[in-house]
């Protein structure tokens, strides 16, 4: 191959590998529990009639409170002066949503906000964080005569790695690391959010030699020590209380497939208030 042939081969390499996009930090998040709410309340209103068909009583039913307060926790990301960073995407869709951050500090302090906010306003929600390839297709609405066609066209290994971690991690309120995050990505982390091994990585690895947890360590969410460790602990309990208010809210018998959702919630935070030295 000639000189300049092979010079010019490097440099459309080059140009081509410059517009390369970057690795994204991709934040998957999961409203638990919404489909079994949406079959014990289908509608989104009801109404209650006397012996005479009068109306007595009238009102929004639980699963459309809660996915008005989780798409109100969605909404309050684009305008919430107190927010320390905001997404690139946020692609909603019904009890889950996907957001999309520059790097990983970034997208782990907006997750912690979002959890805290969730909790506060009796939401469950668990959330999964990756760092991987985010490929944008195609957004749009159509009407065509009686058809509508809404298209939200996008893929990506920060996708699929986030909600695996999701949907793999663990139970409960918690927001899971994917393992493929490098030792670079949780340093930058840990400079403003804390991180904690998890205990299903341990009991994965010791019950069976051959399996592989897809997510080793979770973002402490809890608020951090502003120096006065009273306040701190004052901080937690909306947190705290939000939980212990789903958790009331259950049908009894509760299902222990759902209660351990929320068990598992509770001693995340305990294991978070340990970590940050206060007490449990």
């Amino acid at each position: 191959m000639e000189p300049v042939d092979k010079l010019k081969n490097v440099l459309v390499r080059r140009e081509l590998e410059r517009h390369v996009p970057p690795p994204r930090s991709v934040l998957y998040l999961d409203m638990l529990g919404f489909s079994a709410l949406t079959e014990d309340h289908p509608d989104e209103e009801f109404f209650d009639f006397n012996e005479d068909d009068a109306i007595v009583a009238s009102g929004t039913t639980e699963s459309a409170r809660q996915l008005n307060r989780f798409q109100h926790v969605l909404n309050s990301v684009q305008w919430d002066p107190l927010a320390p960073v905001t997404p690139s995407h946020l692609m909603a869709f019904s009890d889950c949503a996907f957001l999309v951050y520059d790097n990983p500090l970034v997208a782990a302090m907006s997750a912690v906000t979002l959890m805290r906010a969730f909790l506060t306003m009796e939401v469950p929600v668990r959330m999964g964080m990756a760092l991987g390839t985010w490929h944008v297709q195609r957004f749009s609405f159509d009407t065509v005569r009686s058809l509508t066609i809404t298209r939200a066209v996008f893929y990506g290994t920060g996708v699929v790695r986030a909600t695996l971690a999701e949907m793999r991690g663990g139970k409960g309120c918690r927001i899971f690391l994917d393992n493929r995050l490098d030792r670079a990505a949780i340093d930058l982390i840990r400079t403003n959010v804390e991180v904690l091994d998890t205990p299903e990585a341990t009991s994965i690895s010791t019950a069976s030699p051959k399996s592989k947890a897809v997510a080793n360590q979770e973002l402490n969410y809890l608020f951090p020590n502003p120096g006065l460790d009273e306040l701190a602990n004052d901080k937690d309990q909306p947190l705290l209380q939000g939980v212990l208010k789903m958790r009331q809210k259950l049908q009894t018998p509760v299902d222990p497939d759902i209660d351990v959702q929320y068990t598992s919630t509770l001693a995340a935070i305990k294991r978070m208030r340990t970590q940050l030295g206060r007490s449990t």
